[in-house]
């Protein structure tokens, strides 16, 4: 009845204003409680009237326990002690809440300070970012910098392996030209022997010529003499008349001996001169072959002539076959027997076939025309077969041409 009239209440306020206190995350302290809304307790006369109160408390107990009310009163009691029990336990809770508190406001305070620094760092991030982003383009314009210069010596790398197959090329054409000059120089060589020969023989003729030529003028002062006398002495005319007839029939055999001498002399310089003029323009034909067989296969002289066989075949009949008696369908068929092998056909050969053979035919062809020895029964084209076709060719009898 006291609770309902709300009289005396100071337990359920206290309780009432912890809770709300806890609510709204207010510190509640220990100790005596008192509602918030209590008025201030009343001193002197009033507080004898409190003390009074307390004893009409005694008799409504009395009251209760003779009226039977007991076990109600023990029911709100055992209520009171339960929301004691919840009262002290919400005091820990408060204690331990505002511990934390303090705790979390500590937290809060070092979380400040640390995001204070975050902002420091993610400023100084930012401007590196920006740092960064600056030097990112300038690595990507160094890069593309780059990649230019590296297509641009790739290209240069490429013309480079270009001309250097190129010059390899030449190289082994060089090589080649090398050693058919010394093929050459060896056939000079050759060459320069006979014409030692010839001169030496030459300087033979020379000397009997000159002996041969004091004769005449000895014979020609003798003459002179025998001149004076027959225009001086009729008489001796008669006298020595055979004698004179014999004398000058000794001199005209002697010039027609001479000058027959002389005239073989002649042939064999026409036939060396003729020999020499053939040497050279077969040493120019296979100059002038070489290159067209150069630029005929590319500079690359190892590969197959193919298709381009007769082309080259042509070429070798104009710079070196018609400078000196040859025969095309002769070389030809020499080709065919020195170089194809069985089952090929002549498009299977190489343009260093053709040039090796056409410098060993070309030999052969100097040694039958132009023996060391023309006269010494040597097989071979002789000098009077020579002065008898006028030097020249198309005049040899065909019966001494050379057909290998």
């Amino acid at each position: 009845a006291g609770i309902e009239r709300g009289e005396t209440l100071p337990l359920l306020i206290a309780t009432n204003s912890v809770t709300a206190g806890i609510e709204r995350g207010e510190i509640v302290t220990t100790g005596a409680v008192r509602s918030a809304d209590a008025p201030p307790r009343p001193r002197g006369i009033l507080s004898t009237f409190f003390i009074c109160r307390y004893c009409l408390h005694f008799v409504f107990v009395y009251v209760l326990v003779a009226t039977g009310s007991a076990a109600v009163f023990l029911r709100g009691f055992l209520q009171l002690s339960h929301v004691q029990l919840e009262k002290a336990s919400l005091e820990q809770e408060n204690t331990h809440f505002g511990v934390l508190l303090k705790e979390g406001d500590e937290i809060n305070s070092d979380l400040e300070e640390k995001i204070g620094e975050l902002r420091e760092q993610n400023a100084d991030y930012a401007r590196q970012n920006s740092r960064f982003a600056a030097l990112n383009v300038q690595l990507n314009a160094t890069s593309t910098e780059l990649n230019e210069l590296v297509q641009n010596l790739q290209a240069q790398a490429a013309d480079l392996e270009s001309s250097n197959a190129a010059f390899a090329a030449l190289n082994a054409n060089l090589n080649r030209t090398a050693a058919d000059l010394r093929d050459v120089v060896k056939d000079l060589g050759g060459e320069l022997s006979g014409l030692n020969s010839t001169a030496v023989g030459l300087k033979l003729v020379s000397e009997v010529l000159e002996t041969r030529l004091e004769e005449f003028e000895r014979t020609a002062t003798t003459l002179g003499e025998e001149v004076e006398k027959l225009t001086t002495v009729v008489g001796f005319l008669e006298v020595n008349a055979e004698n004179n007839q014999r004398n000058f029939t000794n001199l005209v055999d002697t010039l027609a001996n001479t000058i027959v001498e002389n005239q073989a002399i002649l042939d064999e310089i026409s036939r060396q001169r003729l020999k020499g003029d053939y040497a050279a323009n077969v040493r120019n034909g296979l100059r002038d072959l070489r290159t067209y067989a150069d630029v005929l296969s590319n500079f690359n002289t190892s590969a197959r002539t193919g298709d381009l066989f007769d082309d080259l075949l042509k070429e070798v009949q104009t710079d070196v076959l018609d400078e000196i008696c040859g025969d095309v369908a002769d070389f030809d068929a020499y080709v065919v027997a020195s170089s194809l092998e069985g089952g090929s056909n002549r498009g299977g050969l190489t343009f260093n076939d053709i040039l090796d053979s056409t410098f060993f035919y070309v030999d052969m062809l100097q040694n039958y025309y132009f023996p060391q020895d023309a006269d010494s029964g040597v097989e071979g084209i002789t000098a009077a077969q020579w002065k008898k076709a006028d030097y020249k060719c198309i005049n040899l009898d065909p019966q001494v041409t050379l057909f290998l």
